[in-house]
């Protein structure tokens, strides 16, 4: 298979007088003992994209009031506006959910829509989910999975069958794109269950990624000579492999194309004019076509007494993190900066007023002051 930006030479020999035509055009006829390279084309090795579509740590909007939504809630154009929204893990009685929800009731509801361009038809995704005890998983109001619970419908008062295996909640599922998902917006729409109206806690998370997502461009070739004329086709594969460089400029292929759209940049290239290399960049989490964007929080941890907040390792600039309870304009309130930590920076906020509320938010952002 030709990777992103690689190439595929073809050889073959027939009468010195056919001539061969070849579609998508590659240029002028050529003769039929001639070699001829086909390079993938730019455009379509960036339309492939095998980025995680949900992680670990992403926003959820959740319902945990005790509130019977029937079935109505699984469908992409259900209004969840007055739902709370927090990120996971979410949950209760483990202490280390990043948002804690309320107990005393049969089953929890979670819903997140989300943009899902670049993946093939005929790909696969690779669903993970962690849920103490029982989950049903819905994808544009069709129901795509479930585990640890009863065949048949499942609704508000269904319970688990059995507890969840506390030392790995996590349980994972193969979904075929279609015809589940759209180009576009998708709502995933999840139940997690408890095994009974005693059960001591509960956990969701979720990761969600494509997975055999290798997209083609088929090649026809025309042979004419003066006995006829034959037409065969042959199928150029592009593999996305995440962190390979094949431009052996020192930034993963798979990165340059998701920003770039090419391999044309190279890792001492400052693409935004920010002051920052794509090397800086790219250590840094940030967007290399993006003039001072932060990086991004990767994991929110908490322990008894703390928040342990996680972004990539920070190289050139320093990172200072804010807080604030309810997002609004001049809440946010600095805590202070990101050390490094040799393959992630990480901060601990120790203040157990802030760590035990029900909802708040953390961001960093890139202070002007080089190192």
């Amino acid at each position: 298979m030709a990777r992103p930006g690689g190439s595929l030479t073809l050889f073959w020999s027939t009468e010195r007088t056919a001539a061969l035509n070849i579609s998508p055009d590659v240029g002028d006829v050529v003769p039929a003992t001639d070699e001829i390279t086909l390079t993938v084309p730019p455009d379509v090795a960036a339309g492939v994209s095998n980025e995680p579509l949900i992680r670990s740590g992403d926003r959820w909007k959740f319902n945990d009031r005790g509130i019977d939504f029937g079935t109505v809630w699984r469908e992409h154009g259900f209004n969840d506006s007055n739902w709370a929204e927090g990120p996971s893990e979410l949950g209760f009685g483990d202490g280390d959910e990043a948002t804690e929800l309320q107990n005393g009731q049969p089953s929890f509801y979670f819903r997140k829509t989300f943009l899902m361009t670049g993946v093939n038809p005929t790909a696969q995704l690779e669903l993970r989910v962690k849920a103490d005890d029982g989950v049903a998983v819905f994808v544009n109001g069709n129901e795509v999975a479930r585990n640890n619970l009863l065949p048949g419908p499942v609704g508000f008062g269904t319970f688990a069958l059995s507890p969840s295996n506390e030392a790995n909640p996590w349980v994972t599922f193969t979904l075929p794109v279609r015809p589940f998902f759209v180009d576009g917006e998708n709502t995933i729409a999840i139940s997690v269950h408890n095994v009974n109206f005693a059960s001591s806690d509960i956990s969701f998370d979720c990761e969600l990624k494509p997975i055999n997502n290798e997209p083609s461009v088929t090649y026809i070739f025309t042979a004419t000579n003066p006995t006829g004329t034959a037409t065969a086709g042959i199928t150029v594969g592009i593999e996305n492999r995440p962190g390979e460089d094949t431009d052996n400029d020192g930034l993963p292929d798979d990165w340059e194309l998701k920003h770039f759209g090419n391999l044309d940049q190279s890792g001492t290239d400052d693409s935004d004019n920010d002051g920052t290399n794509n090397f800086g960049e790219f250590d840094g989490g940030r967007n290399p076509a993006l003039p001072d964007s932060g990086p991004a929080i990767t994991s929110l941890t908490r322990t008894e007494n703390n928040l342990v907040i996680s972004i990539p390792p920070v190289f050139d600039y320093a990172v200072g993190i804010e807080y604030s309870q309810d997002f609004s304009p001049g809440s946010w309130i600095e805590l202070g900066n990101f050390f490094d930590g040799g393959t992630e920076s990480v901060f601990i906020d120790p203040d157990s007023t802030r760590v035990g509320r029900r909802e708040g938010y953390y961001r960093a952002f890139r202070r002007p002051t080089i190192r």
